[in-house]
């Protein structure tokens, strides 16, 4: 069985003075696709210009979709060198820092890495499941046992991040790779829209569009329907199966 893949994304400004997320979808030499989606910390100066360097390079350097997870790794621990040589060339961009949450698809698998607080989702038959952990520091006192999932929404350091490319603190990759099947619903979002819309509220739209424009779409109205505070950003990757004629 071949798998197609369909994409869909919006990136927007919010109530914000800049965008500081940039978003890349591209198609792969050997018929796979890949999506990235970064998200720059603004407090620190050239955010915009981070994520925005974090999508050009990896889209530039994975041109093919036959990649393992430690390459995938590896590639990020190239752009992370990358960013450090402009942050010592430019002091006005010597404290620039990115997210990065990117996937690559290839026949029936899915290859993804992870750094930061942006977040890739499946939505597969009647269910959703998280396949990134934010890098936070609410995430780690959750983890610890002393924030509940309740406390963490309100957390007022919820925003602090422990690993992000270009920043001072090490950093941190994550990778997944597992099976792709007919119907799956992918979707990548940067914190200006999952910290608006839970998980199981993002389920319940995205179980009603079945075509990935009209989810991103449904995804933005939400975002505007509610108190928007931040950039925010969506691509969404749909799963079908083509037949091929003999």
């Amino acid at each position: 069985m071949q798998l197609t893949y369909e994409i869909a994304k919006s990136t927007n400004q919010g109530p914000r003075e800049h965008n500081e997320d940039a978003i890349a979808v591209w198609e792969l030499a050997d018929g796979g696709v890949a999506a990235a989606i970064a998200d720059g910390l603004g407090a620190m100066g050239g955010g915009n210009i981070a994520a925005e360097m974090a999508t050009h390079s990896l889209s530039s350097k994975i041109t093919e979709s036959n990649i393992s997870s430690a390459k995938l790794e590896q590639t990020v621990r190239e752009i992370q060198k990358h960013l450090e040589k402009k942050q010592r060339e430019n002091d006005h961009l010597s404290k620039m820092a990115t997210t990065l949450t990117a996937a690559i698809f290839s026949k029936n698998e899915v290859t993804g890495v992870h750094v930061g607080d942006t977040r890739a989702v499946i939505v597969r038959r009647r269910g959703i499941k998280r396949l990134t952990t934010e890098h936070s520091e609410a995430q780690r006192l959750f983890e610890a046992g002393k924030l509940t999932k309740g406390q963490m929404l309100d957390y007022p350091r919820r925003h602090i991040l422990e690993s992000a490319i270009g920043a001072d603190s090490p950093l941190r990759i994550d990778t997944f790779c597992f099976d792709v099947q007919p119907g799956d619903k992918f979707l990548f979002t940067t914190d200006g829209v999952h910290s608006l819309i839970r998980l199981q509220e993002m389920y319940e739209i995205a179980k009603h569009h079945d075509k990935p424009k009209a989810l991103v779409e449904a995804v933005v109205a939400e975002v505007e329907n509610r108190n928007v505070k931040d950039n925010y950003s969506i691509v969404a990757v749909h799963v079908s199966a083509s037949t091929r004629l003999l």
